[in-house]
């Protein structure tokens, strides 16, 4: 199974790709800021692990 770390580290590593299009790296930045929202409950938990699994590909 993979696990919510497992699928935050490739997040990580795929921005560090410099084959990734500017659209994908914007993606996933915007989600990261949205995972600090979290923090400040601007954001829900549902919405955070919906956006995880979509950037993923995982379900």
């Amino acid at each position: 199974m993979i696990t919510t770390s497992d699928k935050l580290e490739y997040l990580k590593r795929k921005l560090k790709d410099c084959d990734l299009s500017m659209d994908e790296r914007l993606e996933i930045i915007e989600f990261f800021l949205m995972a600090l929202e979290l923090k400040k409950k601007k954001f829900s938990i549902e919405d955070f692990f919906q956006e995880l699994n979509r950037l993923t590909g995982c379900q």
